[in-house]
């Protein structure tokens, strides 16, 4: 005869309500409580959530990198060709084309760093950020200044390089022709 309760029975639907709720999966949810927690207290100061579920088993965050805040802050690769034999403002603009910067106009003694040939050893540059590679490709002579509003980057020279060394001939000393003629051997 049946026996609605045995305990043979009351074992195999114990058995088979535990497998049926082991199987059962919960839905995924946006994220997860650890990360509610930090969105309730950021929630009066933005509505944006400052981490999102990309898929399954990854979250990401929405807040900006610090490169793309501060633009002069990106990683960079500089490679000219060793055919070429660019300028110091050459290899600059090259250093900024994708930076969101330009460089001043070469008034003055800017003039000069620009038209300066390019050292061999600066070719390659980086891994680096555009700001160390700007002050690399200009020098220890010259300090960089950053038009934030108009995201243009000016040189000026620094005070202590605003004097020739002692022993070193001004260029208007060099350029300035002797009033006296050259003599050979002592004859004019």
């Amino acid at each position: 005869m049946f026996q609605p309760f045995s305990p043979q029975r009351t074992a195999l639907m114990l058995c088979l309500n535990l497998a049926l709720a082991g199987c059962a999966t919960n839905t995924p949810q946006l994220q997860s409580g650890a990360f509610d927690a930090d969105n309730k207290r950021n929630a009066a100061a933005s509505t944006v959530p400052s981490q999102i579920r990309y898929d399954r088993y990854t979250i990401i965050s929405t807040k900006p990198k610090p490169d793309q805040l501060q633009l002069l802050d990106q990683i960079i690769n500089l490679r000219i060709p060793d055919a070429l034999s660019p300028s110091v403002h050459q290899a600059m603009t090259y250093a900024l084309r994708h930076s969101g910067y330009q460089l001043c106009s070469a008034t003055g003694n800017v003039g000069v760093l620009f038209a300066h040939p390019l050292p061999a050893s600066q070719y390659r540059l980086g891994p680096i950020s555009v700001r160390e590679a700007m002050q690399m490709l200009a020098g220890p002579a010259w300090e960089m200044q950053v038009d934030e509003l108009a995201r243009r980057i000016c040189f000026s020279v620094r005070p202590a390089f605003q004097h020739p060394a002692p022993g070193i001939p001004s260029t208007q000393a060099i350029a300035a022709p002797s009033t006296k003629p050259l003599t050979v051997g002592g004859q004019r």
